[in-house]
C-alpha cells in the first residue's frame, strides 16, 4: 500500500510539473504586445476632432469637427499639414470612409430637419469632386456606411424614423438594390458598430446582447455566414480588426481608457497603449462608430478633444 502512495504521489508530481510547462509554453508562444514608442497629435483645433478616417495609402486624413449646431467634414493632408473643409450643403456632414482606391469618399450627410442621405464624392489630394446621392435614409437614422473592398457595394447602419435600435445593410451601387444583411439579434441601440477586414469582404460586427454585454461578430459578406467570436464582461467600444485581421482592437473602459487587443476567441487580452497624456475624458474617436445626432454638435463639457496617432515599433 505504501508503494501504491509513493508511486501515486509521483504521477501526481510528474502530472503538476507537465501542467506548468504546458501553461509556461503556452504563454511563451503567445505573440508579444507592440512596443508603443510614443504618440503625436493630428488636430488641435478649437471643436471636438472626432470619426477619423485615414486614406489607403496613409497621407490623407478625413475627420468630423463638430460645434454646437455645426458638423463639418475636414480633409487633411498629413504631410503638408493642409486642411480644407469638404463639408456639402448647410446640413451636416459625416462620418466618412475611404474606398479601397483612395479615390472615393462614402459619408453621412443630414439636413437640417433631420432627413439624411448617403454621398459618395471622389477625391484627388485635397480636390473633392463629382457628389453623387446614392441612398436616402429616413429621418432620425445616423448610420455609418462603408465600401467594400471592390468598391461596387456600401455597408451601411440604418434605423427607422422613430429612431435606434439600427440595422446593417447592404446596397448594390451598379443595381441600386439594397438588402438587409444577417446579423445578431437587435438589443438597445442595434448593430450600428462594424468594421471592415483588412483583406477579405467581412465584417466585424459589436452588437449588445439581451444581458447588455457586448459580443462580438464576424460577418463574411460573400456567404452571408453570421460567426460568433465572443462576449465581453468589461466595458469596451468600437471594435476593429487588427491590422493583419487576426486579432480584435477596441478601446477600454473608462476612465481610464486604453487601448486593448483580443485574439479571435478573447483568451488572449493584451493592452497596447495607454491613454495619452493630458487625456480628459473619452478617448479621440472613442465613439466614431456609434450612430448619433450629428445636430446635437460637440459636447459642450469637452470641446478640446483631438486626434492623435499612436507609434508603435516595426512590425506592428
Amino acid at each position: 500500500g505504501q508503494n501504491m502512495l509513493w508511486l501515486g504521489g509521483i504521477l501526481a508530481t510528474i502530472a503538476l510539473v507537465a501542467i506548468a510547462l504546458s501553461v509556461i509554453a503556452g504563454r511563451s508562444s503567445r505573440p508579444a504586445p507592440p512596443n508603443v514608442l510614443g504618440f503625436s497629435f493630428l488636430t488641435r483645433d478649437a471643436g471636438t476632432e472626432a470619426q477619423p478616417a485615414v486614406s489607403p495609402n496613409g497621407r490623407y486624413l478625413v475627420y468630423t469637427q463638430s460645434e454646437p449646431g455645426s458638423l463639418r467634414l475636414i480633409l487633411k493632408d498629413l504631410e503638408t499639414e493642409a486642411v480644407v473643409d469638404i463639408s456639402a450643403g448647410e446640413g451636416f456632414s459625416g462620418p466618412a470612409s475611404w474606398s479601397d482606391d483612395g479615390r472615393s469618399l462614402v459619408y453621412l450627410y443630414t439636413h437640417r430637419d433631420g432627413r439624411c442621405a448617403l454621398h459618395i464624392a471622389s477625391v484627388s489630394a485635397l480636390t473633392v469632386s463629382n457628389r453623387e446621392t446614392v441612398h436616402d435614409c429616413p429621418a432620425n437614422s445616423y448610420g455609418r456606411a462603408i465600401f467594400n473592398h471592390e468598391g461596387t457595394k456600401l455597408v451601411y447602419a440604418e434605423a427607422s424614423a422613430a429612431g435606434p435600435p439600427y440595422s446593417i445593410f447592404e446596397i448594390d451601387l451598379p443595381s441600386g438594390q439594397i438588402r438587409r444583411l444577417p446579423q445578431p439579434e437587435l438589443h438597445l441601440r442595434g448593430n450600428s458598430q462594424f468594421d471592415l477586414h483588412p483583406t477579405r469582404d467581412q465584417i466585424l460586427i459589436s452588437s449588445p446582447d439581451a444581458e447588455r454585454q457586448l459580443a462580438i461578430y464576424a460577418l463574411d459578406l460573400a456567404t452571408d455566414e453570421l460567426r460568433f467570436l465572443f462576449r465581453l464582461d468589461e466595458f469596451a467600444c468600437c471594435a476593429v480588426w487588427s491590422e493583419d485581421g487576426q486579432r480584435v482592437v477596441m478601446i477600454g473602459a473608462h476612465p481610464a481608457p486604453a487601448l486593448i487587443s483580443f485574439d479571435l476567441a478573447a483568451r488572449d487580452r493584451q493592452v497596447l497603449a495607454h491613454h495619452a497624456p493630458r487625456q480628459r475624458r473619452q478617448p479621440p474617436g472613442h465613439s466614431s462608430n456609434r450612430a448619433q445626432d450629428p445636430r446635437r454638435g460637440a459636447d459642450r463639457r469637452n470641446p478640446e478633444l483631438c486626434l492623435c496617432r499612436w507609434r508603435c515599433e516595426p512590425g506592428h
